[in-house]
């Protein structure tokens, strides 16, 4: 996870953040808020935090 990314909308603190997102990932929705601070100036993520070829599905 990126703290990044993180919205800040799901809780007051860090640990409140986690545990909705996680409960939203269960769900299969995985919020993240690109506008927040830790964003390069024009809006794209460092290279270390790109998602190209990123899989999150389960082998059925």
């Amino acid at each position: 996870m990126d703290m990044s990314l993180l919205p800040t909308n799901l809780g007051v603190k860090w640990p409140e953040r986690v545990e909705k997102w996680l409960a939203y990932k269960k769900t299969g929705i995985m919020w993240v808020d690109s506008s927040q601070e830790g964003r390069n100036d024009n809006g794209n993520a460092p290279l270390n935090t790109i998602f190209n070829g990123f899989d999150d599905t389960l082998k059925a």
